[in-house]
């Protein structure tokens, strides 16, 4: 048999394998189109093709930036496509976005309980603030799913909530309402919790070990749960393929009753570190497992999310892990987000989206994908993470609004070689920010005359150029 011939039989049988794993997705034209494409090109193959030398990555300090940005640049992300079909302009209502949270308001939520009046509280509260497009609600697993595996609509409750208080009830109850003061809502899901009294708060009691406070999961090899690390805190082990598959089923099925919500701007992963406190090992995490399931995210549920922004706040990974999956994530147009506006500091997630270089990689992603900030209470007055507590100053001599605005959109922040500014579309923030310094009143939320925020932000709007991987946009 001749060179030709085998190729040509290769290439015959891989279109009859794209046809049949592709019937449901892919247009017959297309497949055709393809094949016949492929097929030409093997007559004029002369020998096999020259594979490509692999590219290698060093192994980067998540917490140091290099002395200067390395020069080779990441290959940008394919073009975002939609398994399934579809192509929707994506919802794009950028602006300044109420924390609810840091207002005080708890993740378990379920109609009726007192977060439930608190989060309409704080709805209506940001509704009557001039320049506030909208909300931040932050909660967790079990205001999606019963305790009964794949139950999202009402019918049976959990620890939070009984049949009827969570679910689909508790989100067509909520997005109404948001949807009645004229609030865009970007809605938080966690996957570690700091101080939880009890895992069933926190996920459906079907992930939850025999033990709350346990290492071992629910079934026989142990894949499935919730472990909590020495420091206290309670995670979701995402890291596991079992549990990563619940997590998406769970998405799935929100996407796909609430995508079309006008009140629903965009969907983030929380929250607080992406470093696992409990170390390699500990409940068979490691980066390279959990950065392998964060992968897969983003495509395993764009379809359901046609016209809704997606994030994750990313802060502390192995460098080049975190170029790969923002790669991962921008094939599918989701990005990151920015706990905390902390200036003297970048993430590991803020240096793979501006394209700082090294192992980060080069490719820069400000004008296609959006960013959100959380400006929270740890950043301003003498706070922790504040410029005057790492500086040793006085809370009146903190970052003020201003500074805070060149930083982000001119500068960019102090610790990075060059101009790296992040220029964000969302800003999340509270009415608390600055509780611990009140007679200060530029660390203040304040009012449109006090010198705080909230006049600050009246004549400074954010990044609003629709991204570039967006399809489309609809700023309805």
């Amino acid at each position: 048999m001749s060179e030709f011939t085998v190729w040509l039989y290769l290439i015959v049988l891989e279109c009859m394998k794209v046809g049949m794993d592709h019937i449901m997705t892919t247009k017959t034209l297309l497949v055709a189109v393809t094949c016949t494409f492929m097929a030409m090109t093997a007559f004029t193959a002369v020998g096999d093709p020259v594979p490509r030398a692999p590219v290698l990555c060093l192994q980067g300090s998540p917490c140091v930036p290099p002395a200067t940005p390395a020069p080779p640049a990441t290959p940008a992300p394919p073009a975002p496509t939609i398994p399934g079909g579809g192509s929707g302009a994506m919802k794009w209502r950028p602006g300044y976005y109420g924390d609810c949270n840091q207002d005080g308001v708890g993740t378990f939520i379920a109609v009726g309980n007192v977060n439930y009046t608190a989060v309409k509280a704080c709805i209506d509260f940001y509704a009557s603030q001039p320049g506030m497009r909208g909300v931040l609600i932050k909660t967790d697993w079990t205001a999606f799913e019963s305790d009964t595996p794949g139950v999202y609509d009402g019918s049976a409750g959990n620890h939070v909530g009984g049949a009827g208080k969570i679910g689909h009830p508790l989100w067509d109850d909520l997005l109404a309402y948001a949807a009645s003061r004229n609030m865009k809502v970007i809605i938080g899901i966690e996957w570690l919790s700091l101080g939880t009294g009890s895992c069933i708060d926190f996920v459906p009691k079907y992930l939850v070990p025999p033990s709350c406070f346990s290492r071992d999961g629910t079934d026989t090899a142990g894949t499935y749960g919730v472990v909590t690390t020495p420091d206290g805190s309670l995670w979701v082990s995402l890291w596991k393929q079992s549990t990563m598959d619940r997590f998406i089923a769970m998405l799935q099925d929100f996407g796909a009753r609430y995508d079309s919500h006008p009140a629903l701007e965009m969907v983030s992963f929380l929250w607080d570190d992406s470093s696992f406190t409990g170390g390699d090992g500990y409940d068979g995490f490691t980066f390279s497992a959990f950065t392998a399931q964060m992968s897969r995210l983003p495509a395993a549920i764009r379809p359901y999310f046609q016209h809704t922004g997606l994030s994750a706040m990313w802060n502390w990974v192995p460098a080049q892990m975190m170029a790969s999956v923002m790669q991962s994530m921008a094939a599918s147009y989701m990005t990151v987000a920015s706990q905390d506006a902390i200036i003297v500091q970048s993430t590991d997630g803020e240096r793979s989206y501006v394209g700082y270089g090294g192992a980060w990689g080069s490719h820069d992603y400000r004008t296609e994908l959006p960013i959100a900030v959380r400006l929270s209470a740890t950043t301003q007055c003498d706070i922790y993470n504040s410029y005057a507590a790492r500086n040793g100053l006085s809370p009146s001599q903190n970052t003020t609004p201003q500074q805070y605005y060149d930083i982000y959109f001119t500068t960019g922040k102090t610790d990075l070689t060059g101009s790296y500014p992040m220029r964000p579309s969302y800003i999340l923030i509270g009415r608390n920010l600055g509780s611990r310094c009140p007679t200060v009143a530029n660390q203040q939320f304040g009012t449109t005359t006090s010198g705080g925020w909230l006049q600050f932000i009246q004549s400074h709007s954010l990044n609003t150029a629709a991204p570039r991987l967006y399809p489309s946009v609809n700023t309805n």
